[in-house]
């Protein structure tokens, strides 16, 4: 008899929720379909397959003729389904309750639509904690698989992971697969041959040895320059026939067969852990640039294998530290989610928990390789569905609510009417960092701070003309030049863009400074904590008043003034009214030019329904959004969006010169180095002169309108 392998080949099929039909379309007609047409056509051979709930929501709609192949294919016993979070929440960022929630969504709609009960599921992005063996052995499943990297951290050699393991969290049961990184990194770039003969070179007498293969199914079609070789040069075609000619000692099984066939390697416990590229983007940047380093060096010595099990990136939930929009999203999330758990009608919490688990889909919640958090409709699409959720929760007698919404330890207001939530935060220069309109479902503020990422390269590397072929390998390993045009558009903001933020600049500053975030701040108010001093609801609006004693430079002069800023938001109308006073406490008279910046996350798409009125005038050289203009004299200012139906109506009391900008990141995304663009500051700039004792006032005010 010839020494045998098991073999598991498992595909992971995924789009973000928030994602354009156009794209989500495109990866169905490169990858799933053409993949799960040439499995139909190999008799033999046996796939696992796990699609989230994103894509079965859009099989239904757009595809039922892929949902009947699969229940073919289940009937023929070729196809194990995998279960999982149903919209594909990072697990151990949502309470346990939506945990259970989501897999009971995800193996309901299993059971009704195939007559299928799944045996065990996929964890996203494989991010891993301990605990998590409660909610899915409670949720009757029996296995998990996880990648490498998991194993190794648990002192595992890779050599000892031909096989399965259980772990147990208090008293629960579940079953762990090995996800083999040499494998997952082989197929489908290496030729077929390399990959048939490093599957025979793991054979064995015993034949009780298992192999996983496990990633995403966008690779086997999708990923940029995937579709000509996998299916035009026929690769997996190839590889399928290959598996069915070595089929006498080669084992084409998935993972419920292993479990019934074999006994367990051992017991043993992972700690948190996920595969080693998103541990490595989970780290801060510097450390992320001195993590590569100890790599590179550790590869050039040629002992990545020997180290591999001591030397580990980040934790993920660093990931809302390293960026605070995510963070903001996330504590959003944990909100909405307290607030739905206590609807008492069953039908309307249904209808609330399914837009709470749209919004908590991981995508916007981290960036690494992908743009993730980095593409503005993944985060416009969480704050959507979180304040649809919002939305059926009824209204509510209260106008305001000082809690730690943020838990960082530093109290927030939440100030709100029937149609508007606005979230201060006084820690934090008094600003405020989320604007939710309600009749629209958005949160009109979100916006994105630019930032230094590990993988803005040095001046010395750019090239006049950057390459964005992909090259026959892994993603994770495709390397990227960027041209000068690109690298010009990196700028990195020192502050975090949220909006009624508080400058005071120099008269000589100029529009393009205040762009690329060049300009020398002359005051200390930007994120610097203001004192809460008044907050309360009033006959017509809800009132928040906070004040700063801080310094600004005059001349060579710092001189002390105080800061007062008072939010009144209406009760009855969409209407927030800001009272700026500033009152020189110094001994000189102080001639000062204040800046005050919002920042609102708008869309450039269908451009001509989506534009900028002054003076409620259109002018044909800067109402485009994305426009870098100046305009003095200015005391109106609207922001109409005939696509999402809202007007953004900005009126001062007396005049302002109005600076306008694009806020464009540049990210690394499958494709290569990309500008996106993700909302526009408007800065207020006005100047003043006060005397000792004396004070400035100007007003500000925001009404929305929805246009429907």
């Amino acid at each position: 008899m010839p020494a045998k392998i098991n073999f598991i080949l498992c595909v992971h099929n995924h789009q973000p929720a928030g994602n354009f039909h156009d794209i989500i379309e495109s990866a169905y007609k490169k990858a799933y379909k053409p993949f799960l047409d040439t499995v139909k056509r190999f008799k033999n051979i046996k796939i696992c397959i796990h699609n989230s709930g994103v894509l079965y929501d859009f099989y239904e709609r757009y595809h039922p003729e892929y949902l009947e192949d699969l229940k073919n294919l289940i009937a023929e016993n070729r196809i194990e389904l995998l279960s999982g979070a149903y919209y594909e929440p990072i697990l151990t960022l949502i309470p346990e309750r939506d945990i259970f929630g989501q897999v009971a969504m995800m193996n309901d709609y299993l059971n009704n639509k195939f007559g299928y009960k799944a045996d065990g599921m996929w964890v996203p992005e494989r991010v891993w904690d301990p605990y998590l063996v409660k909610p899915i052995s409670e949720s009757a499943l029996r296995y998990v698989p996880l990648d490498t990297g998991h194993f190794l951290i648990a002192g595992l050699n890779e050599e000892d992971l031909m096989g399965y393991f259980v772990t147990e969290e208090h008293g629960d049961l579940l079953s762990l697969f090995h996800i083999s990184k040499k494998i997952r990194y082989m197929i489908p770039y290496k030729s077929v041959r390399e990959c048939i003969d490093y599957l025979r070179s793991l054979a064995t007498d015993e034949a009780d040895r298992v192999i996983v293969f496990g990633d995403d199914g966008e690779k086997f079609g999708f990923w940029p320059g995937s579709y000509r070789y996998i299916y035009e040069e026929k690769w997996l075609e190839n590889f399928f026939k290959a598996l069915s000619e070595n089929s006498v000692w080669l084992n084409v099984t998935t993972f419920s067969e292993i479990l019934n066939s074999f006994h367990p390697l051992q017991r043993i416990y992972i700690p948190n852990a996920s595969y080693a590229e998103l541990m490595e983007w989970a780290l801060p940047i510097d450390t992320q640039l001195r993590f590569r380093e100890i790599m590179q060096e550790i590869v050039s010595r040629g002992e990545e294998e020997k180290y591999s099990g001591f030397i580990r990136g980040g934790f993920f939930r660093n990931f809302l530290v390293k960026y605070r929009e995510a963070d903001r999203m996330h504590k959003k999330m944990i909100e909405v989610s307290e607030r739905v758990k206590f609807i008492k009608d069953l039908g309307i919490k249904e209808k609330a928990k399914i837009e709470l688990y749209k919004g908590q889909c991981s995508c916007a919640y981290w960036h690494g390789v992908f743009g993730g958090l980095y593409l503005n409709f993944l985060r416009k699409a969480v704050y959507s569905h979180l304040i649809k959720a919002e939305n059926y929760l009824g209204e509510s007698d209260l106008t305001f609510i000082k809690k730690d919404f943020n838990i960082d330890g530093h109290p927030e207001v939440k100030i709100m009417n029937k149609d508007i939530n606005l979230y201060i935060s006084p820690r934090f220069g008094g600003s405020i960092y989320e604007m939710d309109f309600k009749p629209v479902s958005m949160n009109l503020l979100n916006c994105i701070t630019r930032r230094p990422e590990a993988y803005h390269p040095p001046i010395e590397e750019i090239v006049e003309s950057g390459s964005t072929e992909i090259k026959h390998q892994s993603i994770h390993l495709a390397q990227f030049n960027m041209d000068k045009s690109l690298y010009e558009k990196i700028v990195y903001d020192w502050y975090t863009k949220t909006s009624f933020v508080d400058h005071f600049i120099s008269h000589r500053t100029q529009l393009d400074e205040m762009y690329r975030c060049k300009f020398a701040e002359r005051g200390s108010f930007v994120e610097e904590p203001y004192n809460l001093e008044y907050l309360n609801k009033e006959t017509d609006a809800t009132v928040l008043t906070l004040n700063r004693d801080s310094y600004v430079w005059a001349g060579t002069f710092r001189k002390k003034i105080n800061l007062k800023k008072t939010y009144k938001l209406f009760i009855d109308i969409n209407k927030l009214e800001v009272f700026y006073s500033i009152k020189n406490i110094s001994d000189l008279p102080l001639a000062l030019r204040m800046a005050i910046e919002l920042n609102f996350g708008l869309d450039l798409s269908k451009a001509e329904k989506r534009y900028i009125q002054v003076e409620g005038k259109t002018s044909p050289m800067d109402w485009y959004f994305g426009a870098l203009s100046e305009t003095p004299n200015v005391t109106n200012l609207n922001i109409i969006d005939e696509i999402e139906k809202y007007n953004i109506s900005i009126n001062t009391d007396t005049p302002v010169f109005l600076w306008r900008f694009p806020i464009e990141t540049v990210s690394r995304s499958e494709s290569g180095f990309e500008v996106t663009y993700q909302g526009t500051s408007f800065i207020l700039v006005f100047d003043f002169i006060i005397k000792p004792e004396e004070s400035f006032n100007k007003v500000v005010t925001i009404s929305l309108a929805a246009l429907f």
